[in-house]
């Protein structure tokens, strides 16, 4: 059992940290998901590379499970609950991964066998 609780905060640890190295990558790179001109039909719609794509449908892959709680309006107003938030979201990650990881493992040991 301890070494379960160690992988699931190996892997939340991870997760949490890829997560928020993409969302930095796509902040210094330059990302824009959209301008005011452009929702207002004065600007083109911004260009970005497809590796920018890829990292913010990644990014938006990795807010799962959280991302399907409806939008709340407490969570702008107390960044301490969007942290909690996110960390609970990793945590499940965290959880999910390493039961997958440890059945797939008992299964090659059982057909080993």
């Amino acid at each position: 059992m301890h070494t379960k609780l160690k992988t699931i905060g190996v892997v939340a640890a991870v997760h949490l940290a890829l997560y928020w190295a993409i969302l930095g990558i796509l902040r210094a790179s330059g990302f824009q998901l959209f301008t005011l001109g452009s929702l207002l039909g004065f600007a083109p719609h911004p260009r970005n590379s497809p590796v920018q794509e890829f990292l913010f449908g990644v990014a938006g892959f990795l807010t799962y499970p959280l991302a399907l709680l409806p939008d709340l309006p407490w969570i702008p107003d107390h960044w301490i609950i969007a942290v909690m938030a996110f960390l609970l979201n990793s945590a499940v990650w965290g959880v999910c991964l390493t039961f997958l990881f440890y059945a797939v493992r008992q299964g090659f040991q059982r057909h080993a066998a």
